[in-house]
């Protein structure tokens, strides 16, 4: 800092302590995103809301502006404050799909369906042309993670994941610290997640450069994806392919709900979808739609 004449004003320097303990607490930035991921996702809901509330009148049903165009101002203005930096946020399954929830609310205004006009999930996907708010997170991640990997081995990020990887795991041998408590979701275990939904196409996607591997948690797991990494057009195909993995999981969670709200409760669960799907499934939308 000194070669360029570079100082440090203590008076704005902040230092932070992250410990498990006081983590649903901890209330502070860090590059311009909330480490607490519940205050995050809460600002998110509530920028977007007041970007969709600016072009109120251009949402309105007797504007002559055909759908495609507003869902291309749609996704210039307001979808952004929806996604932004979220692929780098340890988001829980019940915050995405609250975010999909505000995401199809926004599709309904902008295509003008209002009670007493219904448009299913499925449908209003269509309406849009677009994909789950959460699908788009995950397939933005992996991206993400792709540019990460392709850093040299000294940039801050890239060096994290090393460490985590090394100290987290020996060998094959996972080294793990148990805590008292519920688990955390964290970006490490929703890559893993993420990962297992390539199912058997890992070998077929990378010409092979992932033989052996079944799933993302060690640091030769983390070398390998480094390799296929450095072929952009490999890894977009990739991070595509996860994405699908993805919407055939959110397809699965959306039928199966369908069925529980036409009473058929003992419907068959799709052979695709992974999990316990009811355990994952989002409330029915409650007041007049519900009846």
């Amino acid at each position: 800092m000194a070669e360029l004449n570079m100082t440090i004003n203590a008076d704005k320097t902040e230092r932070h302590m992250l410990d498990r303990e006081n983590r649903d607490t901890q209330d502070f930035k860090q590059l311009g995103t909330n480490i607490n991921q519940d205050i995050e996702v809460a600002a998110r809901i509530w920028k977007a809301r007041e970007a969709m509330r600016a072009y109120h009148k251009i949402w309105l049903s007797k504007n002559p502006i055909s759908l495609r165009n507003k869902m291309k101002l749609f996704n210039s203005t307001v979808r952004p404050h929806i996604v932004q930096n979220l692929h780098a946020v340890p988001i829980r399954r019940a915050q995405a799909d609250k975010l999909d929830v505000l995401h199809r609310q926004f599709i309904r205004r902008v295509a003008g369906i209002f009670w007493p006009r219904r448009a299913g999930n499925t449908e209003t996907y269509k309406l849009g042309e677009c994909l789950p708010i959460s699908v788009e997170i995950i397939k933005l991640r992996w991206r993400f993670l792709g540019h990460i990997l392709r850093l040299p081995n000294g940039v801050p990020a890239k060096k994290a994941m090393q460490l985590y990887y090394t100290e987290r795991f020996h060998g094959t041998v996972a080294i793990r610290r148990k805590h008292r408590g519920h688990a955390f979701t964290s970006l490490p275990s929703l890559l893993a997640e993420e990962f297992a939904l390539l199912k058997g196409r890992r070998f077929e996607l990378t010409g092979g450069a992932l033989r052996g591997i079944g799933e993302f948690t060690t640091r030769e797991h983390l070398q390998k994806l480094t390799v296929v990494a450095a072929d952009r057009q490999k890894w977009r195909v990739l991070a595509d392919a996860v994405a699908d993995g993805a919407l055939r999981r959110w397809r699965a969670r959306e039928n199966r709900r369908q069925h529980i709200r036409d009473g058929e409760e003992d419907a068959e669960i799709d052979p695709d979808d992974e999990g316990d799907i009811q355990a994952q499934m989002t409330p029915a939308p409650r007041g007049r739609r519900a009846r």
